[in-house]
């Protein structure tokens, strides 16, 4: 699975809307439809608050290792989220 359909899975999963999303992560909602279109990538800011919104780990979002798809979006075993990327 791509990065942007990752980010998408994870907002639909989450019963957001990209508007939902993109202001609380401090972004446009044309940014986000960009990201989750595959048209434009984030860069590692965004990237990270993107990972600590959804409460994923960079890998987990970006899908590193392309293991176990669904485990992404399972939210039920306790994670180290945001653990690659520090608070603002």
């Amino acid at each position: 699975m791509q990065f942007y359909k990752n980010l998408k899975r994870a907002r639909v999963r989450m019963g957001k809307s990209q508007i939902e999303v993109a202001k609380a992560v401090g972004i446009s909602n044309a940014a986000l439809s960009n990201y989750e279109t595959g048209y434009r990538e984030p860069d590692l800011d965004t990237l990270c608050a993107l990972a600590r919104y959804y409460e994923l780990t960079l890998d987990e979002l970006v899908n590193v290792n392309n293991e176990q798809q669904e485990r992404i979006f399972d939210r039920s075993e306790e994670r180290r989220v945001g653990k690659e990327c520090s608070e603002p």
